[in-house]
């Protein structure tokens, strides 16, 4: 959500958010600082692939405690990342179009209570798991395109509309 969205927050603020708000058990300093420079060069890298190659875009899920992709996982961590400018992203949600972007994604987060309401439950029930994941890379496509365009004409919705190959 950080490389896909209206604003790259400083790599600080998403460490506190990487560990909901606390601060993570390092050894020293400069194993902390290595961790932050790792973090903010791969933030670089999908900011990058987004910018200039959308189109090959595509999540690393890592694995769950079942050896499955862990999606569940990476698409609560996107959800944490949009909390971080939730200001921006909750407009995006509550347009229909653009906020059904998003539906896979939302629905494999572990949302809080008051997040539920974002998406219709009885319509991700009776969705096929395997195409959800298979959207996930384009629900993040979607998303910074959407972004871009909006940067592009300062911040505003503006003229862009959405179709199968993205945002324009």
């Amino acid at each position: 959500a950080l490389a896909a969205g209206p604003h790259t927050e400083p790599p600080v603020q998403a460490l506190g958010a990487a560990w909901r708000g606390t601060q993570a058990d390092l050894c020293s300093l400069d194993a902390a600082e290595q961790l932050y420079k790792a973090l903010y060069t791969r933030l670089q890298e999908i900011s990058m692939q987004l910018s200039e190659d959308t189109a090959s875009f595509v999540p690393y899920l890592g694995i769950d405690r079942k050896g499955r992709p862990d999606v569940a996982g990476w698409s609560t961590g996107f959800w944490r990342g949009m909390q971080l400018s939730w200001e921006h992203w909750s407009s995006l949600l509550d347009d229909d179009e653009l906020g059904a972007q998003l539906l896979p994604i939302l629905s494999f987060t572990r949302f809080s209570s008051d997040a539920s309401s974002l998406i219709d439950t009885n319509h991700v029930a009776h969705c096929d798991r395997a195409h959800l994941e298979r959207q996930i890379a384009t629900a993040v496509r979607a998303a910074a395109g959407f972004w871009s365009v909006w940067c592009a004409e300062g911040g505003s919705r503006g003229s862009g509309s959405w179709d199968a190959s993205g945002w324009h």
